[in-house]
């Protein structure tokens, strides 16, 4: 079990030198639950899209921890006997469908606010480029901080592009996935989303074994949102999944975006 717990205050600050000293006494902790959540939905969808505003990420975390250590397992060859090692490996089956893609955004105020994931992020990014169809995770991570004068948000900008085989980490965040300076264009990227998930509708119509549904018009594509954060975000998110749920719909496409609030803290 991992705890996530952000040191902001007298007690957490306690708790976390506590910690840091390593000390080998046992410590108890009680848990309260456990209780339904909009996150525990999130197998729910082959598509899905994941938005966390500062520490508002943590209840995602354990998701993207969850997919990736299934994937592993799914591709992981299985030790055989000799008497078999001439067959084909098995494989672990897949606890989702044929293929997943998970969105996930990120927006932190400061950068130092990445290291609280980075382990995470990173492991996740280097498995995206090994040979997985069954996963694809889009790691999108923002810094919003505002810099006062141009030449160092340029300079920023240059450290965050300056990367080598090496050293695959930015030197400014610790990711290997590329970070955005500024606040997210939320409207842009669901725009962007929708005419991906266009595709994948067509697919699924043009599909031979969808060849029922299609005469039916039956076809769809649902798509799940997940937020934590700030309300005043969270609404911005909420209404462009209502406008591109309604645009699909007004095109005649079976697209629906249903968004999901969870409250943490």
């Amino acid at each position: 079990m991992q705890v996530h717990i952000k040191a902001d205050g007298n007690w957490t600050n306690a708790l976390r030198d506590i910690a840091e000293k390593g000390s080998n006494s046992t410590i108890k902790i009680g848990l309260d639950g456990p209780f339904g959540a909009p996150a525990q939905r999130f197998y729910d969808y082959d598509y899905s899209m994941v938005f966390g505003a500062g520490i508002g990420v943590t209840p995602f975390s354990g998701v993207l921890t969850d997919l990736q250590h299934h994937e592993l397992e799914r591709v992981k060859p299985k030790s055989h006997s000799s008497s078999d090692a001439s067959s084909e490996t098995p494989r672990e089956p897949s606890p989702y469908a044929n293929h997943r893609r998970v969105d996930f955004h990120w927006q932190v105020r400061d950068k130092n606010n990445l290291l609280w994931f980075s382990d995470l992020l990173n492991e996740v990014w280097r498995a995206q480029q090994l040979d997985s169809s069954n996963l694809d995770i889009r790691i999108n991570t923002y810094v919003t901080q505002k810099r006062k004068q141009i030449s160092e948000h340029v300079f920023r900008w240059l450290l965050e592009k300056h990367r080598t085989d090496e050293h695959p980490q930015s030197l400014i965040t610790g990711l290997i996935n590329p970070t955005h300076f500024g606040r997210p264009d939320v409207k842009l990227i669901m725009e962007e989303h929708y005419s991906d998930m266009t595709k994948v509708l067509a697919e699924r119509m043009n599909n031979e074994k969808d060849a029922k549904k299609k005469e039916q018009g039956d076809a769809e594509v649902k798509i799940g949102v997940f937020f934590c954060g700030p309300p005043v975000v969270g609404q911005q998110i909420a209404d462009q999944c209502s406008q591109m749920t309604a645009k699909a719909r007004n095109e005649g496409r079976n697209i629906e975006y249903r968004f999901m609030i969870e409250v943490f803290g």
